[in-house]
């Protein structure tokens, strides 16, 4: 998804676009779920402890553990995104 994210930004298109996804709500709903995960990290990478210091790593961010995008979602979860982030770790148990 991260992919998807940066790729879109550099050429000025939706991630839909990039997918070839036609039908408008799932175009509609992949762009903002897209979106978010995407404007969730680079918020995150450019966050700085007291030295100014980067206080995450990309590649911690997107590493396989789920738990690490989980945390991203469930820090502004509301709405949708709560909702997900619950049915997840319900389904995990």
């Amino acid at each position: 998804m991260w992919n998807v994210h940066v790729t879109a930004k550099t050429y000025g298109i939706r991630p839909s676009e990039l997918l070839c996804i036609k039908d408008e709500w799932t175009a509609y709903c992949f762009d903002n779920a897209v979106s978010l995960i995407g404007n969730l990290i680079e918020n995150k990478t450019s966050e700085t402890d007291d030295r100014g210091r980067p206080r995450y790593r990309l590649q911690d961010l997107l590493s396989d553990e789920p738990q690490n995008v989980l945390d991203l979602i469930n820090q502004r979860a509301t709405g949708i995104e709560g909702a997900i982030s619950h049915y997840y770790v319900k389904t995990k148990k």
